[in-house]
């Protein structure tokens, strides 16, 4: 077993979780939550003030950002 194995042991999902859980993100009220949610990352990634951060800082808050938003599309995405 690999240390990644290990470390992150698989949890498998019984199909009646994997139904309740596919239920769950189709229900319109999570949905419009997660676009909520997303809509204000963008916010936050637009707001961004570029011209006093360092290069450093604002790549740093544009990769957080960005993963927040992959996240959220991939939820939207069920």
């Amino acid at each position: 077993m690999s240390l990644i194995e290990t470390l992150f042991p698989e949890i498998p999902l019984l199909p009646t979780e994997e139904e309740l859980l596919i239920e769950t993100f189709h229900n319109p009220v999570v949905k419009k939550y997660l676009q909520a949610i997303g809509t204000e990352a963008a916010k936050e990634l637009l707001s961004l003030d570029v011209l006093s951060e360092t290069p450093e800082t604002l790549h740093r808050k544009q990769i957080l950002v960005t993963g927040k938003l992959a996240v959220i599309a991939l939820l939207l995405s069920i």
